[in-house]
This record gives C-alpha cells, sequence and structure tokens, in this order.
C-alpha cells in the first residue's frame, strides 16, 4: 500500500519524496493489517532540501529535515495520537496495538505495564522535539491529537506539549477564538499545526478546506502558508 500510494503521489509530483511509517505487523494473530499511520509529501524545490528523516518505532509520528540556504534546519513532523482507550477497547485500535507492545516490553522486563499509548505519545514526541530543538532545527508539528488544546484529560496533555516545546498554534495566531470542528461528526478542533517561531510575520495564511475535498475521510484538510524564510 505504501508504494502504491508513493506512486499516485508522483502521478502528480513527479519528484515528490514520500515518507510514512506505522506500527511494524498486527499485534493480533488473527488480523491481516494495522489501523493507523502517517505521512508526509514533500515537493517541488524543497524534496531536493531533505538532509534527514526517519520515524518513530511503533508509528507514532514521521519526520523530515529540511536545510536552508545559510544551513539552517526546519524539521517537519506529521503525528498521530490514539483516540481514548482501555482494556475493552477492541484489539484493531491503535490504541490496543501500541498498548500491546508497551504490555509485551514491561512483560520482557518482569514489570507491570502502566503506560498509557495517549499519554505517551505526546511524552515521547515532546522528548523528540526538544532534542531537535536542541540540535539547532525549527519545528512544525501537524497532528491529529485527538483533543482541544485546552483539554485537560491525562496528566500530560496537548497544552503541556506546546508549552514545554515552546509552540504556538497556527489557527490560533490568525485566528484567534476561532472554534472549528476538525470531522464530520465532532464539534472539537482536534487537527492542530504546531510551529516553533510561530508569528504574524510566519504565519501567511491558515485554515481549514471542505470536507471531502481531494480525501474520503471523515476529517477535513488544515492548511498554513508559512514564510519558511522567517524561520529559517
Amino acid at each position: 500500500l505504501r508504494k502504491q500510494w508513493a506512486a499516485e503521489v508522483r502521478q502528480v509530483w513527479q519528484h515528490a519524496k514520500v515518507y510514512t511509517s506505522s506500527i511494524t505487523a498486527p499485534t493480533d494473530k488473527y488480523l491481516t493489517h494495522v489501523q493507523g499511520g502517517v505521512g508526509l509529501i514533500i515537493t517541488k524545490r524543497w524534496a531536493s532540501r531533505v538532509v534527514a528523516s526517519g520515524s518513530d518505532l511503533l508509528g507514532k509520528w514521521v519526520w523530515v529535515t529540511l536545510r536552508g540556504k545559510r544551513q539552517e534546519k526546519l524539521t517537519i513532523v506529521c503525528a498521530y495520537r490514539p483516540n481514548p482507550g482501555g482494556t475493552h477497547s477492541g484489539s484493531t485500535t491503535v490504541w490496543s496495538q501500541q498498548h500491546q507492545r508497551y504490555v509485551e516490553d514491561a512483560t520482557a522486563k518482569k514489570e507491570a505495564c502502566l503506560t498509557d499509548p495517549r499519554e505517551q505519545c505526546l511524552i515521547d514526541l515532546s522528548n523528540w522535539t526538544l532534542a531537535a530543538r536542541d540540535r539547532g532545527e525549527q519545528a512544525v508539528l501537524l497532528m491529529d491529537a485527538n483533543q482541544l488544546l485546552e483539554e485537560q484529560t491525562v496528566n500530560y496533555n496537548l497544552g503541556n506539549l506546546v508549552d514545554n516545546c515552546d509552540l504556538m498554534s497556527a489557527m490560533n495566531i490568525k485566528h484567534p477564538g476561532a472554534s472549528v470542528n476538525s470531522t464530520k461528526t465532532g464539534s472539537k478542533m482536534i487537527d492542530h499545526i504546531l510551529v516553533a517561531n510561530g508569528t504574524e510575520a510566519t504565519i501567511t495564511k491558515c485554515g481549514q478546506l471542505p470536507f471531502n475535498l481531494g480525501f474520503d475521510t471523515n476529517h477535513c484538510a488544515v492548511y498554513t502558508d508559512m514564510r519558511v524564510t522567517e524561520i529559517l
């Protein structure tokens, strides 16, 4: 499927670079596929500026680092955070598949598994983003967080990641106080573009596209136009 999707992308952007990630294999022997997954497409002149790429081991995020003309680096991350889950969740859910991996690791260490994949995703991504910043990279996070910025549902929430990593919501910069729903059936903004050094000068446009535009999905596309030279 990854190769097929990459081929379809290159029918539109011939020289595009496509990066994807997901959990490596089903955690249930009766499953033939895995849910979830993330992807990034780098096109046009930026495709030649890619200097590094990678992903989280559980497929929680994929990242690409671009180098500017003055050797500055911009790292773009696409992440998916699971919906709330628990022992009642079906084995096909992203929460259950990631939790099973944590259980396997804890069992191998003869420890109890107390890890909530939903919370651990933010903790791991926060640590990773801070490490990228320490390397001198500016960060842009594209994330289906399944949470409002201001919500407090677990010990470590989306707002904690934003505060700890000095990020700003592109939507809040251009449309402060806006209340939009990210999915057809929901009433919350759970998809976010989070930017380091985000300012009015950096973010020129930001918004949401109509539902069913381009992809068959329950979510609408979120976009941000940035003056990258203001970040790099």
